[in-house]
């Protein structure tokens, strides 16, 4: 194979593929994410008896937060963490998606007495859920198919707005 051939498909694969890398790789990350959420509640809320639910509302206790009992701490936290695994899988209203993670795992580290050794997968899930509730969708998500399909562009807030006259739908 020559130098020209090579090159030729280099740039084929650059041209037709690494243009959309950041969206690939947003959706790969998204779908890394929301699946270990969604396995984290749904093994939650399988796994339901008093030693769990002594643990993770034992821990909404620790930081004073008294005013709901243990068990309602539980279901909050196993729901929360599947509802937002489901919304990061088909990014869905993100904004929902990264509170609800950003809360349920500032809980969870703040629990541990903030320490790194034992918090850092914590801090892991928190600023992968920042950081894709700041960088957007990407193209590849539910909801940039649903404004692509009734002709609005996606404005990054997690609703479709009106196209306006000589616009193109825009896809991050």
């Amino acid at each position: 194979m020559n130098y020209m051939a090579i090159n030729n498909v280099v740039l084929f694969f650059y041209y037709n593929y690494m243009c959309c890398k950041k969206s690939l790789g947003l959706l790969i990350i998204r779908l890394g994410l929301g699946w270990l959420l969604l396995m984290a509640g749904v093994s939650k809320i399988m796994g339901v008896g008093p030693e769990i639910i002594g643990f993770i509302g034992g821990a909404a206790h620790q930081l004073g937060l008294t005013f709901l009992s243990q068990e309602v701490w539980f279901w909050l936290a196993a729901v929360s963490e599947t509802v937002a695994g489901i919304l990061f899988i088909w990014w869905l209203f993100l904004p929902v998606a990264s509170i609800l993670t950003i809360i349920l795992l500032g809980v969870a580290f703040a629990s541990k007495g903030m320490d790194i050794k034992t918090g850092m997968i914590d801090i892991i899930f928190i600023t992968t859920a920042l950081g894709l509730g700041l960088a957007g969708p990407g193209k590849y998500s539910l909801k940039s198919l649903l404004c692509k399909s009734c002709g609005t562009t996606d404005c990054g807030t997690g609703v479709c707005s009106p196209k306006k006259d000589n616009q193109e739908v825009v896809n991050a």
